[in-house]
């Protein structure tokens, strides 16, 4: 048996969340109810507004109609989050009204404490802005909190964006036809972004930025269908404002990095249609980063480079804003660049950049002079790429061709942090290690 948090009522154990305190919520349950499992809420705001440590938010299959914005007004513990999940995966449906176009959807403020876990949700909107809105759907301001598994679309920001938070886990999320990026980071710390597919971002598909560290962001797929993503696929680094930005301690007011010690490997970046991804990848402003074993496909350019244009000088901001880096000890190391119209585009030289062992395969322009161990114009081998399939066959130049990568590696502020070296697929790639994202 477990118990709900109220103790007005005793469920039986059957499910997952047997051993935890748990509400449930029902499209034809009742706000003015108590939240069991024969007396459900009716809507996720309700549930947000009443879960405390400890408690599992079971969300039964369905279509919600949210009008209200779902403001956690409580977190989790170490131990005992608060757990939002659907009862079957991508079974309940989250769709918020027109009222709510222009606001953020679910909120996970500081205040709250974090540690919280959304699961499973499919979520999308009745209408969506034509104009520059703050519609995030997930926005978390606090740590510790996982979102996995969810089916997110139709925004205009982002489906998931966090800040000044440390401790995410974004993970098997698809996210899907949003104006700005997919995935947002400002000023975030120690946190993974893995195994998550983006389609049809119209900006940017995964940045990290504001002064991140520490970031891990591998075995993610960024495509482009039907909207032209115009900056790039994979950002390292970005454009922050003055009030976002993190700065290191010490140092002037807003300047710094726009990154540090992020990490980028398996990810598989592509567009059906030639140039419809202005670049797989984008240094702006990092320092210490790294791009290994990518599979770019189908872009504009492969790799840009360019100091992190401060958006004073942008938008004609009266107060000036000093955040402008080059890009610092950049590393790309085992990269399949491949159908690209160029290789790689410094806009801003970087300091110290490291190119090797990449492969490059009907590139027009920019090709690399002098890179170490590079493979240059030999055919990768896709086995199905018309199907998104971008494993490399028999007789492949990747196999083999790349250079091992050691766990662990540095991380901002001192210490090491490990990596799952294994690629895309889980394949441990033992002593040979192949180019791109899959051995």
């Amino acid at each position: 048996l477990f118990a709900f948090n109220d103790e007005k009522k005793l469920q039986p154990a059957a499910k997952p969340w047997e051993s935890r305190p748990a509400y449930f919520v029902s499209p034809d349950g009742s706000d003015s109810a108590e939240g069991g499992a024969d007396e459900p809420f009716q809507t996720l705001s309700k549930a947000v507004r009443t879960a405390r440590a400890g408690d599992v938010v079971v969300l039964r299959d369905g279509v919600y109609t949210e009008s209200k914005p779902c403001v956690f007004a409580n977190g989790g513990e170490e131990g005992a989050p608060i757990v939002i999940r659907a009862e079957n995966r991508h079974g309940a449906t989250l769709i918020f009204t027109e009222v709510l176009k222009n606001r953020e959807k679910i909120v996970i403020p500081k205040s709250s404490g974090g540690h919280i876990e959304i699961r499973g949700l499919t979520i999308t909107q009745e209408s969506r802005s034509d104009d520059y809105t703050t519609d995030i759907f997930i926005d978390c301001r606090a740590d510790h909190c996982t979102f996995a598994e969810n089916k997110i679309q139709k925004c205009y920001e982002e489906p998931i964006k966090c800040a000044y938070a440390s401790d995410i886990l974004i993970e098997d999320n698809e996210l899907s036809d949003s104006i700005h990026e997919g995935i947002d980071f400002v000023a975030v710390t120690d946190s993974i972004v893995k195994g998550n597919t983006v389609t049809d971002a119209g900006r940017i598909g995964i940045m990290v930025k504001g002064g991140s560290r520490n970031i891990q962001v591998y075995n993610n797929v960024i495509r482009s269908f039907t909207r032209k993503l115009g900056d790039y696929a994979l950002g390292l680094g970005g454009s922050t404002d003055p009030d976002s930005a993190w700065n290191p301690e010490g140092t002037a007011v807003n300047y710094g990095h726009e990154a540090y010690n992020l990490y980028f490997w398996n990810n598989v970046v592509y567009a059906q249609g030639a140039g419809s991804v202005t670049a797989g990848a984008a240094f702006a402003g990092a320092k210490d980063s790294w791009l290994f074993n990518n599979t770019i496909v189908n872009c504009e350019t492969g790799i840009r480079m360019y100091n992190a244009p401060g958006l004073a000088n942008n938008e004609g901001r009266v107060n000036q804003w000093g955040w402008n880096p080059t890009n610092v000890n950049p590393v790309c190391r085992n990269n399949i660049i491949a159908d690209c119209k160029n290789a790689v585009a410094y806009t801003h030289e970087p300091e110290n950049p490291v190119f090797a062992n990449n492969l490059y395969y009907h590139i027009t322009e920019g090709l690399p002079v002098g890179e170490d161990a590079a493979v240059i114009g030999s055919d990768p081998r896709f086995q199905t790429a018309a199907d998104g399939n971008f494993r490399i066959g028999s007789g492949s130049a990747a196999k083999g061709a790349a250079q091992a990568v050691q766990s662990p590696v540095s991380r901002y502020g001192g210490g090491t942090m490990p990596l799952d070296l294994t690629d895309a697929d889980g394949v441990n790639r033992g002593g040979s290690w192949s180019i791109g994202a899959y051995q």
